[in-house]
């Protein structure tokens, strides 16, 4: 496979991210005249070095004056188009941002483009004391590791040496779970940064995994992994480590397997093949907490489905404009730009009310927006009749992640968006099945006998599609 437009992007633009523990800064810039030790070091401390910089994923540093003068005015550039800090919630027509905010926004305020700006446009001026103030650090947070776990040492076989210079493994580990478990947080810590673009972790209740993986304990994985599972969470680089809210615990089954899915991403030059021996550490519990948190995964459906009688059940997808069985039919046309798909979930009315703390998106090379939206069938004061529960606008394949609400839990409620039975959970994918976008281009480049977009349907592989929602909810009890 060739270098994927990822590495074009990190090789073009400057990624930033931001580090744990740091708050946005608002300035009063009509008076202010930045330079690299007043505002601009501390501006790339907060949202760029946890990637660029030494033994990192990003193919460049920026941690010191020279580097950051050399790439500012690209950075400039990327940050105001959004493509990096890689961020996919915004804002669209049919979806305003939630008004609890995000966890862990690594995005620029505006003051903060302005002063960057500024500064290009003042000729980089280092400062009074013109010394090159040294980018800080974030020290990792605190973690007690009950159960450890390394996958078997892996080597990156990359397009050099005959391989691929962008794949994704599933590795299957062993808890050794042999009673009822309860993880209460966990930490990925990854063997080889440099080639560890991101982590997935799921939870195999069934074990299923291990015949998959075989002897040598992994097995090619695009986007699905497979078997039946639930998201546990994931590690991305430059963000904080997660961090479950308090008092809460996913229930770990007695043979229990868990799945670590990992992109590996080579972007400079090897003499030899990279290796990587990726870490998970569990904290767990033999008690019940008292909250129960999972992720749901939901959407993706196949078609509508019918009762007894051939009529149509409320659940599902919704007819389109390019459905040609006589019913509802996922399928994304070759050569139609921004193709809609939307698909219907009702909850039973026995469901019981949860919370929502965090909710991801997922699709592949097509996808450009995903809507998640409740409509409530009878809403409390407080509540909305409608509520948009995320929009991804700046969707991209490789970088995907959980996103997680400004959680507050006053008087043992979650202030977080809560669903119960009846509500209706509306699931919208906007998809570009041309040539334009550059994704598919790049999907194509893996096929011989296919140069031009084809009708897509839902699979696994590059060339097939997704419409998904991951939803991490909270809920007391049984």
């Amino acid at each position: 496979m060739n270098k994927n437009i990822i590495f074009f992007l990190l090789l073009t633009f400057a990624s930033c991210q931001e580090q744990a523990g740091t708050e946005k800064k608002e300035f009063t810039i009509a008076e202010v005249n930045p330079t690299w030790e007043s505002h601009i070091s501390e501006i790339f401390s907060d949202h760029c070095v946890s990637c660029h910089s030494d033994g990192n994923v990003a193919d460049f540093s920026l941690e010191t004056y020279e580097q950051v003068k050399d790439k500012a005015k690209n950075a400039l550039r990327a940050i105001k188009a959004k493509r990096m800090p890689p961020w996919a919630p915004g804002e669209t027509e049919s979806c305003e941002p939630n008004e609890l905010g995000w966890k862990d926004d690594p995005t620029l305020t505006q003051e903060e483009i302005s002063l960057l700006e500024k500064w290009i446009d003042s000729d980089y001026p280092i400062g009074e004391k013109n010394q090159e103030k040294p980018i800080k650090k974030t020290l990792e947070q605190a973690f007690r590791s009950d159960i450890k776990m390394t996958i078997p040492e892996y080597t990156i076989i990359g397009e050099k040496w005959g391989g691929s210079d962008d794949m994704l493994r599933c590795f299957v580990l062993d808890p050794n779970i042999t009673d009822d478990t309860w993880m209460t947080n966990f930490r990925i810590t990854p063997g080889n940064k440099e080639v560890v673009h991101h982590v997935g972790l799921w939870l195999d209740k069934e074990g299923h995994s291990s015949k998959m993986a075989g002897e040598k304990g992994y097995y090619d994985c695009f986007g699905d992994v497979g078997v039946e599972v639930s998201l546990i969470g994931g590690w991305n680089p430059g963000y904080p480590p997660y961090t479950p809210p308090q008092g809460t615990g996913i229930h770990i089954p007695e043979g229990s397997k868990i799945i670590m899915q990992i992109h590996y991403h080579i972007h400079q030059e090897y003499k030899e093949p990279p290796k990587d021996s990726t870490m998970l550490a569990l904290e767990v519990i033999k008690d019940e907490p008292m909250f129960k948190t999972l992720v749901w995964q939901w959407g993706s459906v196949h078609d509508s489905r019918f009762d007894e009688n051939g009529n149509q059940i409320p659940n599902g997808l919704v007819s389109g404009p390019y459905d040609e069985k006589g019913y509802p039919d996922f399928v994304i046309p070759a050569n139609v730009k921004n193709h809609e798909e939307t698909i219907l979930f009702t909850l039973p009315e026995n469901f019981p009310e949860v919370s929502l703390f965090g909710i991801g998106t997922h699709m592949h090379y097509l996808g450009k927006n995903m809507e998640v939206i409740l409509h409530r069938k009878n809403p409390e004061k407080d509540q909305k009749k409608k509520e948009c529960l995320i929009a991804t606008p700046n969707y991209n394949f490789y970088y995907q992640r959980m996103y997680y609400y400004n959680t507050k839990f006053p008087g043992g409620r979650w202030i977080v968006p809560r669903i119960k039975g009846g509500d209706t959970l509306e699931f919208k994918c906007n998809f570009d099945n041309t040539l334009n976008n550059p994704f598919l281009a790049y999907a194509l480049e893996e096929y011989d006998d296919i140069n031009e977009p084809i009708d897509v349907r839902l699979g696994n592989t590059s060339l097939d599609e997704m419409c998904l929602a991951l939803l991490a909810v909270v809920w007391k009890g049984d």
